[in-house]
C-alpha cells in the first residue's frame, strides 16, 4: 500500500480509537489489515489491533487478558523502532510501557 495512504488509514483508525469507540477502531483496522499485502505492514497493523483490544478489555476490567495483549504488542513492535513509515514507534513504545507497568500495579491490589 502506498506509503502516505497507509499513513492516513492508521490516522483515521487512531482518531477513531480516541473516541473510545473500540469496536469501530477494531473493525477498521481488520479491514485495513485484509487490503494489505506487505507482511511487516500486517504486521504492524495486528499489533495496533492487539493494542486497542488490550484497551477494550482493560475498560471491562479484563485486567490480565489486556496486560497480555499488550505485553505481546509491545515486544512485536519493538522490532519497528524507532520510526516506521512516518511514524514515532519509540513514542508508541513508551506509552505502552508506562500502561503496561499502571496495569501491573492496579492488578496487584
Amino acid at each position: 500500500m502506498d506509503e502516505k495512504l497507509f499513513i492516513n488509514r492508521l490516522k483515521e483508525i487512531i482518531n477513531i480509537f480516541s473516541t473510545e469507540n473500540f469496536y469501530l477502531a477494531i473493525d477498521k483496522a481488520k479491514e485495513l489489515k485484509k487490503e494489505l499485502n506487505d507482511d511487516e505492514e500486517k504486521l504492524f497493523v495486528e499489533n495496533i489491533i492487539k493494542i486497542i483490544q488490550a484497551t477494550l478489555l482493560l475498560n471491562q476490567q479484563n485486567i490480565d487478558e489486556s496486560l497480555e495483549l499488550l505485553e505481546s504488542a509491545y515486544f512485536q513492535l519493538k522490532n519497528f523502532r524507532p520510526n516506521y513509515k512516518g511514524l514515532k514507534v519509540e513514542n508508541l513504545l513508551n506509552n505502552i510501557n508506562q500502561s503496561i507497568s499502571e496495569i501491573k500495579k492496579i492488578s496487584k491490589k
